[in-house]
């Protein structure tokens, strides 16, 4: 595991509210169905660059800390390449919550990092996607 779960908590809980339903009408998603059967994670061809596996962000996002995932390099290093919400057995789509935090991140600061920290081959989609997605 990659994070350590403490009592720390982010925003108020009408903040965390406003951001949930931000968040739910972006991506149509119910991320409160997820089970954390890390099968998005396990599939994920850009998880090992990053600091939060896809299931970690949404039980993060279950939890409230929603500062812990918006300083994270996850929700920009997800391709999108949807290989996750194909795993998913809650037939959630991780990739849409990840581009839903990132809309919600830009909303909030109208910059984005420069993250490409792929090394070696990843799948040509997630490559592009990656692409379209971070850089302008």
């Amino acid at each position: 595991m990659r994070f350590s779960l403490n009592s720390e908590t982010s925003g108020t809980k009408k903040e965390n509210a406003a951001i949930l339903d931000e968040l739910e009408m972006i991506t149509e998603e119910k991320f409160s169905n997820c089970f954390q059967c890390a099968k998005c994670s396990a599939g994920c061809p850009a998880s090992e660059y990053m600091d939060l596996y896809p299931h970690q962000v949404i039980l993060m996002a279950k939890l409230g800390l929603f500062e812990r995932i918006f300083e994270s390099k996850s929700i920009w290093i997800c391709t999108c390449c949807f290989a996750c919400g194909s795993r998913c057995p809650q037939d959630l789509d991780p990739a849409r919550i990840m581009e839903g935090f990132r809309l919600i991140a830009l909303r909030k600061t109208e910059s984005r990092p420069e993250v490409y920290p792929f090394k070696g081959e990843i799948p040509r989609q997630a490559y592009v996607a990656h692409y379209r997605k971070n850089f302008k």
